[in-house]
């Protein structure tokens, strides 16, 4: 004969007086001939929602992250959501939008349970931010903020941001690199580049070591771009494009005094 069978759901949103509480709920099927399963009872605990993602990657606290022109520098982020069975998923925040030139890579959920079978005791997501600051950018302070969402923002979501910091005047050498090589790069004289650096030995620094790429200039009260440009034989489109924060058409109109710019002189002027 046919078997048939009968599906029924139970929903039930708790308040919030019920949190905390162990509820009793009870069911019974009946078959048209009045024949009973017998009633079946099961309890419910009502829990609290869950504490919201947690950055472990990187390490609490560190929060700041230097990074150096033209080296490729990755950062990877974990978060972990004490539910293993709700989805968990990296994003760039999108009150703060990633600038030109920096990636983060898809969220990635390495952790959690799909399955009742499923052993995970938590959520874990990962995602690699990356990004090559460019030769324009010596100077360049800013934040990277990610938000860490918990089923679909249900379980919550939690905001890391890191201050980051690419040092200006200096470059850190790779392998292949000569001052010549360093110089077409920056757009500058060679020679000039390899007297500003007065410990060098010879025309191929070694990789790794940090060189300047020009000198540090301490602004005086009164300094203007044109003025400083002028004294040292420069152009203002230079020294803006060896100071991010000058980079912008209104920036330089105003130097504060006692400020460190970097300035390329020009040592063939009279």
């Amino acid at each position: 004969g046919t078997v048939e069978g009968l599906v029924s759901d139970f929903k039930w949103t708790p308040g919030l007086g019920a949190v905390g509480g162990v509820f009793s709920l009870c069911a019974e099927a009946v078959a048209v001939d009045l024949v009973s399963s017998g009633q079946r009872c099961f309890s419910v605990r009502v829990l609290g929602d869950p504490a919201p993602p947690v950055w472990e990657s990187p390490a609490g606290g560190n929060t700041s992250v230097v990074m150096r022109m033209l080296q490729r520098s990755n950062i990877t982020l974990v978060a972990t959501a004490v539910n293993p069975y709700v989805s968990l998923t990296i994003a760039a925040d999108p009150q703060r939008p990633l600038a030109f030139g920096q990636y983060l890579s898809p969220s990635v959920q390495l952790e959690g349970r799909a399955l009742s079978t499923d052993t995970a005791s938590r959520s874990l997501a990962t995602a690699v931010f990356e990004w090559t600051p460019p030769v324009t950018h010596g100077g360049y302070v800013g934040q990277l903020c990610f938000v860490a969402t918990a089923g679909g923002g249900l379980g919550g979501a939690s905001t890391l941001c890191l201050s980051v910091e690419v040092p200006k005047c200096r470059y850190t050498v790779v392998q292949g690199d000569t001052y010549q090589s360093i110089a077409r790069t920056f757009g500058v004289d060679w020679l000039t580049l390899w007297g500003l650096n007065v410990d060098a030995k010879s025309k191929s620094p070694m990789e790794g070591s940090e060189i300047l790429i020009a000198r540090e200039y301490t602004v005086s009260p009164g300094d203007t771009l044109a003025s400083i440009s002028g004294e040292f034989g420069t152009s203002v489109a230079s020294l803006r494009r060896l100071n991010f924060e000058l980079s912008s058409a209104r920036a330089g109109r105003q130097l504060a005094a006692d400020s460190q710019i970097c300035v390329f002189p020009n040592t063939c002027t009279d």
